[in-house]
């Protein structure tokens, strides 16, 4: 008599090679049956309305390599950031490693903030003290680049920075503003018909 070695364990059943149209996910009942479970509602709208957190990310990151590249290894036509503080005094030295480093942890700071938005943002359970922040936060920056450029003019002219990217940034912001209402619309309907 041989004994079956799969006797007293749950086999789970493969799952199909094709799917069943309109099926978005598969998942297993208790049974160990495949359940289809329909799309969800409003997933092209949080797509959507994470957009200008995963730019803010990927600048973050290309950031952090800059800063790497840069003002670490000295690229650029820079000297490495020891070079620069075995040439000067002390306070030199220090006002440049404080410098370095600050800039090294805000670059760092941004990119992590911004992807904790893209994935919390993502998911359906965001609310509205996230995107009312979201939406509060996107319009101070509005606001900051709209007063540089009507009021500091010379200091934008002094930081060599096209009237473009300027221009992008700001239409960036305003695209954020859209999507937060736009949520903070779908999330207000969700509870109008909840009640």
């Amino acid at each position: 008599m041989t004994q079956d070695p799969n006797q007293g364990k749950k086999v789970l059943p493969k799952l199909p090679f094709r799917r069943i149209p309109d099926d978005m996910a598969w998942r297993l009942d208790a049974e160990g049956e495949i359940l289809a479970l329909p799309p969800e509602s409003g997933i092209a709208l949080r797509f959507a309305s994470v957009l200008p957190f995963l730019l803010a990310t990927l600048l973050g990151i290309v950031a952090l390599i800059g800063w790497c590249i840069v003002i670490l290894l000295g690229g650029a036509g820079r000297e490495p950031i020891w070079v620069l503080m075995a040439d000067g005094t002390l306070e030199v030295g220090r006002s440049q490693l404080a410098l370095a480093f600050g800039l090294g942890f805000a670059a760092l700071g941004v990119t992590l903030l911004s992807m904790w938005a893209s994935f919390h943002g993502l998911a359906g359970s965001s609310g509205r003290v996230f995107w009312r922040g979201t939406q509060i936060v996107a319009l101070l920056l509005a606001a900051a680049l709209a007063l540089a450029a009507v009021f500091g003019a010379d200091f934008l002219a002094s930081l060599e920075v096209s009237w473009t990217y300027w221009v992008g940034a700001f239409a960036v912001l305003c695209y954020a503003l859209v999507m937060c209402q736009l949520r903070l619309r779908r999330l207000d309907k969700a509870r109008n018909l909840e009640q």
